[in-house]
């Protein structure tokens, strides 16, 4: 089965709070969806969401 259906994530990675804060990078992840099989049992070895792809990029200097 093929996935139908792809979602592309994009976050900035911080460390301590919203005030005094270190910029670790951004990650990118890419899940693949096969909405046929939301809400039904997932098959063991095809689940219907999957991580497909995990990027990270440092912080800019």
């Amino acid at each position: 089965m093929e996935r139908t259906r792809v979602v592309k994530v994009t976050v900035n990675v911080y460390k301590g709070d919203l005030k005094n804060h270190e910029t670790l990078g951004t990650d990118t992840l890419t899940f693949g969806i096969h909405p046929y099989l939301i809400g039904r049992e997932e098959i063991k070895d095809f689940p219907t969401i999957k991580r497909i792809k995990y990027k990270h990029r440092e912080p800019k200097t």
